[in-house]
């Protein structure tokens, strides 16, 4: 009985071809989408759950509150070190607790022959926690003695040409000699180790040393519970192995160490706040960090997830509608079937099993275009995501239960609305009225309003993605280059490198900096006041320390004073009196604490209340310490900048204006202007010059644009992702609106023969059918306007040099739906409003 269902709705769909081929192709659309965005959120959940101890293992979070600046900084998975060994030496329970450090580019030393390898920081008890795949070597504590080291196989290859390396040695950064204990394979499986598509930015290796092995922290015994720098300094991320029996859970461990942070620090200083978080939240932490700020309260899966339900709504609304006016249109047959003794709940079965059908083939067309796009997603992120296997019942059940769901949803109310049909007024009339005009009117302006959303979104976040790469962030034409390799290191200072390349043909500028141009973090600040009382309003500044030429290298246009000059002695930073060759006299002494002097940006002339740059010139201001009552410094205003992000985003706060020091000994990033017409020559002066000062230690260097073209490549793969969905929305609302307009044109052919039959002419009706048609698209856009508002702002916020927030996207939105509503109705306004009242009105 129930095969009898399948074959007439069978049959209807290939009655039906066009129909069912809209329904078919806009609901597949629908799911894949959802079903992608589902299926990248489970492989995201999934990090690390190849260790067989990874439910076990937690990330230990802190932020903090700090006094000094006013300022709340959400929690980061970075703890103290200290805090690390306090919680090692008085917490018996704990299994096992590690430090890692996202692996460094060093210089190893293999044989005599240098190369750049990534070695990361570990604590011993790592291994205890990660059963990597060691192919040879100690598999319990590769790392327990000092001195030893991890070695990948891919490395190991590369390095000696052979697999077998146990017991050879190896020099990191040309001081620190280490002896290779272990062999480790690569590792299967998405991981924050490695196998992930932020690998090259966060933990894949090829080297794994002590975290000790270069020891650059005070030992514990030097600190005590209530200094500030126990507890606020970021540096280690920490993993916690919690006990299988469950004598100690992360709640009550954290409550512990909560109950402890707050006995011992005063909270004139600060507070700290702890959490811990199961090690496969890492990695989402750090695209959440990467895309929205950190500071947000957004997470990209749950974005995508709404991103993907909303398509998916489109394309259920449109399916709904669809069914709905194809199912009124088949009155006659409805009619028929109750004369020759059909049942209401037959006929309702009988709809049920169509959209049955048609989802059922919607979702093998949606898995089968994720089969194909999955591969090259994969390629294009480096990633390992796949569709879940029949083993995956929570995915399969969800799956099923958001089919049963647009199943009920299409098939109930037609369903309804033609088994309570009358016989008799169905064969009279030969058609239905298909409910309330004001429920169509609603399916129509959702479909649209979600797509004029997604319109908006993708305008701003085109625009705003051109002006970063248009503009470049306010750097020249001619390409710069940024030395990576460490200088201490190397034994190289800065003035005799800068001295060395401003003698060579193809360099147009050198300088140096303390923080590289859109460095990854950001957003903090030192706090300054005008006023020398502890009282004063206080104003966030960020310091920077440049070199000598910064400002003419990087061509920031000066607005008012002058630039640091090599002859004035007192634009240089004074020295620290623990450094500096005179430590311990008075001398020493009295030029740290003298006045400063700097440059400040366009920014931060305006924090500090200046209506103009030039106001600012000889200006006082006092640069404030972290603790309460520490004296103040005070700092000589000689010049303002125009005002040049230093970072992509913001991470939460706008980047406050920046105060820059002259202090060429603290600028670790050397910046080299190459002319533009000679890029290959200038390269080479670049290398020749660093040889001549350091040959035996290599040179490493990239040109600036490659880590703007890292920080903004995020934001332009999602702009991508909206375009995709914002595509799918419009087709499948174009769908929609076309089976509205089939439907409609049909019910009021009557109404337009009476109309013709009283002389009205085909572009009258043109015009009235079109105006109803375009009714609920503008409304849609009205609806859409506020939240696609809310949604655009939050997202240039992110941004340090964003676009303006205009109206032109929103009546872009506008135009552009209007005309695709015009184009997806057009052919059916056109030919009803051609209709012959003869034709329609012969029955009446």
């Amino acid at each position: 009985m129930f095969s009898h269902y399948f074959v007439v709705a069978y049959r209807n769909l290939l009655r039906n071809k066009l129909h069912a081929l809209i329904n078919i192709v806009g609901l597949g659309l629908g799911l894949a989408c959802f079903v992608g965005a589902y299926v990248f959120v489970d492989y995201t959940r999934s990090f690390d759950s190849q260790f067989e101890k990874s439910s076990r293992i937690y990330t230990l979070y802190n932020g903090f509150y700090a006094t000094g600046t006013d300022r709340t900084y959400p929690p980061y998975p970075f703890v103290s070190v200290l805090v690390t060994e306090y919680i090692d030496a008085n917490f018996p329970e704990i299994e096992a607790i590690a430090r890692t450090q996202a692996p460094f580019e060093g210089v190893v030393t293999v044989d005599g022959q240098e190369s750049y390898r990534r070695v990361k920081k570990v604590d011993p008890d790592f291994f205890r926690m990660f059963d990597l795949p060691i192919i040879a070597g100690d598999r319990i504590d590769p790392l327990g003695q000092p001195g030893s080291a991890v070695i990948t196989r891919q490395a190991a290859e590369v390095l000696y040409g052979t697999q077998d390396v146990l017991g050879r040695g190896l020099t990191i950064e040309n001081q620190y000699d280490v002896a290779i204990m272990a062999v480790v394979d690569e590792i299967s499986g998405p991981s924050h180790l490695g196998t992930n598509f932020l690998e090259n930015q966060d933990g894949a290796f090829d080297i794994m040393v002590r975290y000790d092995f270069s020891r650059t922290w005070d030992p514990l015994e030097d600190f005590s519970l209530n200094q500030p720098e126990f507890w606020f300094n970021q540096a280690a991320l920490t993993h916690v192995l919690f006990p299988a029996n469950g004598s100690l859970t992360p709640a009550t461990f954290t409550n512990r160490l909560q109950t402890l942070v707050d006995s011992n620090l005063s909270p004139e200083v600060g507070t700290v706040t702890y959490d811990t978080r199961p090690v496969s939240e890492y990695v989402m932490w750090t695209i959440d960090q990467m895309v929205f700020g950190g500071r947000t309260g957004i997470s990209i899966t749950g974005v995508l997830l709404i991103l993907g339900a909303l398509v998916l709504l489109t394309a259920g609304l449109n399916f709904v509608n669809l069914a709905t006016a194809q199912a009124a249109a088949r009155a006659r047959e409805v009619g028929m079937r109750k004369v020759l003794g059909a049942k209401r709940h037959q006929v309702a079965r009988q709809y049920f099993a169509e959209a049955l059908i048609t989802v059922g083939i919607s979702l093998l067309v949606a898995i089968t275009a994720l089969q194909l796009a999955v591969p090259v997603f994969n390629n294009g992120l480096n990633a390992l995501i796949s569709i879940p296997g029949l083993s995956d019942w929570v995915f399969w059940s969800s799956l099923g239960a958001i089919i049963l769901a647009v199943v009920l949803a299409a098939g109930f109310y037609p369903a309804v609305l033609l088994a309570r049909a009358r016989p008799v007024q169905a064969l009279q009339v030969g058609t239905l009225r298909a409910g309330p005009r004001f429920l169509r009117t609603l399916l129509v302006g959702v479909q649209f309003t979600v797509a004029s959303f997604l319109l908006i979104a993708v305008l701003v976040m085109t625009g705003q993605n051109q002006s970063l790469r248009r503009t470049g962030l306010g750097l020249a034409d001619d390409p710069y280059v940024i030395i990576t390799a460490d200088l201490n290191d190397a034994k190289v200072e800065m003035e005799i490198l800068g001295d060395d390349l401003g003698t060579r043909p193809a360099i147009r500028g050198f300088t140096g900096t303390q923080f590289p141009p859109w460095n990854s973090f950001g957003g903090g600040g030192n706090p300054y006041t005008r006023s020398p009382e502890e009282a004063g309003e206080r104003m966030l500044l960020e310091d920077r320390f440049v070199s000598h030429d910064y400002f003419s290298t990087l061509d920031m246009e000066l607005l008012a004073g002058r630039m640091f000059s090599r002859d004035i002695a007192n634009d240089l930073w004074p020295p620290d009196p623990e450094e500096g060759e005179n430590a311990g006299d008075g001398q020493s002494t009295q030029a740290a604490d003298r006045e400063l002097t700097a440059i400040i940006d366009r920014s931060a002339a305006e924090d500090m209340g200046w209506p103009a740059p030039e106001v600012a010139i000889g200006q006082l201001i006092y640069k404030r310490g972290y603790e309460p009552n520490e004296p103040a410094r005070p700092v000589r205003i000689v010049g303002v900048v125009e005002a040049a992000p230093m970072r992509v985003i913001t991470w939460g706060a706008p980047q406050a204006g920046i105060a820059y020091y002259l202090n060429p000994p603290n600028t670790q990033w050397p910046i080299v202007r190459v002319s533009r017409a000679d890029v290959t020559a200038g390269l080479e002066q670049i290398d020749m010059a660093w040889d001549r000062l350091s040959p035996n230690y290599p040179i490493q260097r990239h040109f600036l644009d490659e880590d703007f073209d890292r920080a903004v490549s995020m934001f332009e793969n999602i702009n991508r992702l909206f375009v995709m969905l914002a595509v799918f929305a419009f087709l499948i609302a174009s769908m929609g609106l076309w089976g509205m307009a089939t439907y409609l044109t049909t019910r009021r052919r009557r109404e337009i023969g009476v109309r013709k039959s009283l002389g009205a002419k085909t572009r009258q009706i043109l015009k009235l059918l079109v105006w109803d048609f375009s009714k609920p698209v503008l409304i849609a856009n009205l609806a859409a306007w506020p939240i696609a508002y809310v949604a655009v702002r939050s997202y240039l916020n992110l941004f340090v040099d964003r676009i303006p927030l205009t109206p032109i996207p929103f009546f872009v939105g506008l135009a552009v739906t209007t005309l695709v509503a015009w184009s997806a109705v057009a052919s059916q306004v056109l030919l009803a409003a051609r209709t012959q009242p003869a034709r329609v009105l012969r029955h009446e």
